[in-house]
């Protein structure tokens, strides 16, 4: 959490102990009130540790994620949502660590998460959309699309790009902003624009990891770790 990756081995064997199983384990805490995910937290426990390992931007999680990506393969959309499987963290951690990481070697597993039927094509357009889970199953699309934009795939691009035309400004908005934060440029919601600044990139793109503190260390407002032998 203060940016020390000291505690890496120690993370990684823990999460491996409990992926040795045919399914991802789901959340056996019994929270009152929970609701469907992403709601107070309610998350399955390795998720917790999968999100300290996201903030140590360590290669070595790059295994982890992998098993994770394999295990999803069978997730049903039911599952990503339900209170007690509560698949969904487990997408938003790898991502989360992913877009930290900035590695382009990411690329090929958030690329097969994205193949799975429940996070793709999420895309509205038209009409209106009443039932609310539908959103959350589209935010898990532009995570990952933002993630592999942050490891330079152009494949995460077109998921940000496509967003910018959805009916529902909290996915058109997000979409905007970040591809003006990745990017530096701002062409608005013209998707066209994009498209055409994209092209133009041709294999020239670069990662971007997101590199803000973690939430301790901006609230504190303190330097816990560096690697820098001059820091006093």
């Amino acid at each position: 959490m203060v940016g020390s990756p000291a505690g890496v081995p120690v993370m990684v064997e823990a999460i491996q102990a409990q992926l040795d199983g045919p399914r991802l384990p789901k959340r056996t805490a019994r929270i009152r009130h929970a609701g469907f995910p992403p709601d107070q937290n309610a998350a399955p426990d390795i998720a917790y540790i999968l999100h300290a390992l996201g903030l140590a931007r360590d290669r070595r999680a790059l295994p982890i994620w992998q098993r994770i990506v394999d295990l999803l393969a069978t997730a049903t959309a039911d599952e990503i949502v339900d209170k007690e499987y509560s698949y969904y963290y487990y997408v938003a951690e790898v991502c989360f660590g992913a877009e930290r990481l900035g590695d382009p070697a990411v690329i090929p597993l958030l690329l097969q998460l994205h193949s799975y039927a429940p996070f793709r094509q999420h895309v509205h357009r038209a009409g209106m959309q009443t039932d609310y889970l539908q959103e959350r199953m589209a935010y898990l699309e532009l995570v990952i699309g933002r993630a592999l934009a942050r490891c330079g795939s152009p494949e995460g691009f077109v998921i940000l790009i496509e967003y910018l035309n959805d009916l529902r400004a909290i996915m058109a908005e997000h979409a905007h902003t970040e591809l003006t934060a990745i990017t530096g440029q701002d062409f608005g919601k013209n998707a066209a624009a994009w498209s055409e600044w994209l092209e133009q990139q041709g294999d020239s793109l670069q990662s971007k990891p997101w590199l803000q503190s973690a939430d301790p260390v901006r609230a504190w407002d303190e330097v816990f770790y560096t690697t820098d032998p001059s820091f006093p």
